[in-house]
């Protein structure tokens, strides 16, 4: 029978004038084309209980009418959830019934509500919008969730109107929907968090981050294939950090914490007694069954990195929870001191803590949301104060709807996961990045100058391919090092990459947030020194014009270091038909120092061409021989030499000859000797004069057994062995001013 007929029938049992009035129901529900049971047939029945007879005969013909007795009509049970879409008003959507999933701390959680549509809503613009679920507890209590649509289903129409299932969920879903590639660079956690809530589209007054810890300044934090959803559990968890929302009737403020003693400042708290389910309806609200479990963990963590900026001080710490046994190791987790590691170790203890009991409280309640306090008074052994870390929570009102259709549903029940408020709440999410594996390309960026920009340490600058920010050159990344094919103590090879160099990176442990340069690559941009036109040559240039060459073709194979244009080089060629080495400077000076020896050996003939002048300095001796040949020194103009001591010159077996073009003009500032050892001294004048002018005595002395003899001609003067004096000549003539003869004998012929 539909609700009109229902109703006229009422009316006809009490006046006996059946058709004779419109029906009045359609203003009751404030719905056209259709009736709310409670809007209608219960909002009249509670509008004229105090009527008098006449109302209880048309109570009891409506009862009649619809096959129940008058108190059931009577007590038809109130709208106690509504809901507001997109600013329509609880009036527009009517709820019948809801159930959550995963609300909690640090979690987005679901919810879905059917309704009764009021009006006839547009449905396309619903996804996206906000919803606020108000549910009224016992008295005035009552509770907000704020959250937003993600999804309409239609249920189908009614006699009522059109039924709708909203899939409800975070305020932060919005998250989950953004997926970026991104560098954050020297930022904290709490700057970090700001930035991705901004870039998402979230007001800033309806954030709030307050972070106890002192959390350093990350030098890089890579959001690498990650959701912002994905990116922020990561990155809060790690810390220590969850997140929350309290719910209001305009929406929902969001709050970041890591102390959730804060949360009861925020949020509230509650308190509850503890009735186990007798059969009989309770007066207030209350829990009617709390269960225990608990859980074996872990009792002790370890956690150990690297640190290359203190090779020989390897961050480690440790920590130890609320007993357990099991002793965790973590390496590589991105800490750069002890302090670092042991707050990690710290952290994942306290997770481990929240997980070594598990207390779920049921009651007929909607008051709570995650974060608020409970405070559980009438339980034999588990009265105190608890954090409410999950809740979740299903309400049922469709026997206020379908008048006379009961539930088999109840009207209201939560489901709390309880935590003692004494223990810190963490999150149990994901707080280490999946390992990256694989390569990836980046560039090396610089500072505008010719050369590599490089720090102390000789690290580079890069930027990411998927870096899409306006961070100035040189400024992309922290400084990162590049992998040499050698090094140790005071040794290594490095050649320098020069900005805008392609390379391939990797990730120590894995951690994309710590790069490092496996190598160089080449493209059309920066092609390589070797192609399809060299396949044989090894080469290795500078970028200042620098290079050595090795080439392997078969009868062509060389060496060849040389600077830009060849200016100056150094040729092993090992050709067949002309091996040869060769060292030139085209334009500049050449050198060559030996701390101590230097032994040069020519197989053949040595040539030394000079240009100009070439001096030739030795600090002691300095001998020149030959051990079958003659010594040539030819000069086209004089030939000194020149001693600061003896010259000498000497044959071990034949001549010593010297010869000059013009004069030999021999010269000393002391005395001069000539010693023949053996043999004949002879001084030949084929043509002029031998004079000799001395200051001093010309002294002739001969001590052998020959004589002294001067001769020219036919004449002579000769000094015998003995002492004897003989002039001989065709004519001898002695004049003077005054001549004597003396000795013991005087003779003539």
């Amino acid at each position: 029978m539909k609700p009109d007929d229902i109703f006229e029938s009422a009316l006809s049992k009490l006046t006996g004038k059946a058709g004779q009035m419109d029906s009045p129901l359609s203003n009751l529900g404030g719905v056209s084309g259709g009736m709310d049971t409670q809007g209608g047939l219960g909002a009249l029945a509670k509008s004229i209980t105090d009527g008098g007879s006449l109302t209880e005969q048309l109570l009891t013909g409506l009862g009649e009418a619809a096959g129940i007795s008058m108190t059931t009509l009577v007590e038809a049970p109130k709208c106690r959830f509504f809901i507001d879409v997109a600013g329509l008003g609880e009036e527009a959507l009517a709820v019948e019934c809801f159930a959550s999933r995963d609300l909690g701390l640090s979690s987005l959680g679901r919810m879905q509500v059917d309704v009764l549509a009021r009006i006839n809503p547009a449905l396309a613009s619903m996804p996206g919008e906000p919803a606020t679920l108000r549910v009224e507890g016992a008295g005035a209590q009552q509770q907000h969730f704020g959250f937003m649509v993600e999804a309409v289903e239609e249920l189908g129409a009614s006699p009522e109107g059109p039924r709708l299932r909203l899939h409800l969920v975070s305020p932060l879903y919005p998250l989950a929907l953004n997926r970026h590639n991104r560098v954050f660079l020297n930022k904290t956690v709490q700057e970090i968090i700001s930035q991705v809530m901004e870039e998402a589209g979230f007001n800033a007054d309806t954030i709030t981050i307050e972070i106890k810890q002192s959390l350093p300044t990350r030098a890089m934090t890579v959001q690498y294939e990650e959701s912002d959803l994905e990116f922020l559990t990561r990155l809060l968890a790690r810390d220590g950090i969850f997140y929350t929302a309290a719910h209001q009737e305009r929406g929902a403020h969001l709050y970041f914490l890591d102390d959730s003693n804060r949360l009861q400042d925020i949020l509230g708290s509650a308190m509850l007694e503890y009735h186990p389910r007798s059969g009989q309806p309770s007066d207030s609200e209350c829990v009617f069954q709390l269960t225990r479990t608990l859980h074996w963990r872990s009792g002790t963590f370890n956690l150990h990195d690297h640190n290359p900026d203190t090779p020989d001080a390897d961050p480690k710490g440790y920590a130890e929870g609320l007993g357990g046994r099991g002793d965790q190791h973590f390496w590589g987790v991105n800490a750069v001191d002890a302090d670092q590691c042991s707050t990690l170790a710290r952290i994942r203890c306290e997770v481990e803590d929240v997980q070594r009991q598990t207390v779920i409280a049921r009651a007929d309640t909607g008051q709570f949301i995650p974060g608020m306090k409970l405070i559980l008074s009438g339980h034999p052994q588990h009265d105190g104060e608890w954090l409410v870390a999950a809740v979740n929570i299903q309400g049922d009102q469709r026997v206020g709807h379908a008048f006379g259709q009961n539930s088999d549903q109840p009207g209201l029940q939560s489901e709390l996961t309880l935590v003692p408020v004494s223990i810190p709440w963490r999150s149990a999410a994901q707080w280490r990045r999946s390992p990256v594996h694989g390569t990836f390309s980046a560039l090396v960026e610089g500072d505008g100058s010719e050369y590599a920009y490089l720090d102390d340490q000789g690290r580079y600058r890069i930027r990411f391919p998927f870096d899409l920010s306006d961070t100035p050159k040189g400024e992309a990344s922290p400084p990162v090092r590049l992998m040499q094919p050698y090094g140790g103590p005071d040794s290594g090879l490095h050649l320098p990459l020069h900005a805008g160099t392609e390379v391939m990176l990797s990730c120590v442990n894995g951690d994309i947030d710590r790069p490092v340069i496996l190598g160089a690559l080449s493209n059309p941009v920066t092609p390589g020194p070797v192609s399809a036109s060299n396949p044989s040559q090894h080469i290795l240039r500078t970028r200042g014009g620098n290079e050595l060459l090795m080439e392997d073709r078969a009868g062509e194979e060389r060496i060849e270091l040389f600077t830009r244009d060849r200016q100056n080089r150094l040729s092993l060629d090992a050709r067949a038909d002309a091996q040869q080495v060769t060292l030139e400077s085209i334009d500049g000076d050449m050198t060559i120092r030996a701390g101590s020896n230097m032994t040069t050996e020519v197989g053949g003939s040595q040539t030394w061409q000079v240009g100009e002048d070439q001096t030739i300095t030795v600090t002691r001796d300095l001998k020149l021989m030959t051990q079958e040949g003659e010594v040539e020194l030819q000069a086209g103009s004089d030939l000194l030499f020149k001693a600061g001591d003896n010259l000498r010159m000497a044959t071990n077996n034949g001549n010593l000859n010297v010869h000059a073009g013009k004069d030999l003009i021999l010269k000393t500032e002391n005395s001069f000797s000539l010693d023949v050892v053996s043999g004949d001294a002879s001084m030949v004048v084929n043509s002029g004069k031998l004079g000799m002018d001395v200051q001093g005595a010309i002294i002739l002395r001969g001590s052998g057994s020959a004589p002294i003899r001067l001769s020219q001609g036919g004449g002579s003067i000769e000094i015998t062995p003995g002492g004897d004096l003989i002039i001989d000549g065709s004519n001898v003539e002695i004049s003077g001013g005054s001549i004597k003869v003396d000795g013991q004998m005087v003779g003539s012929n």
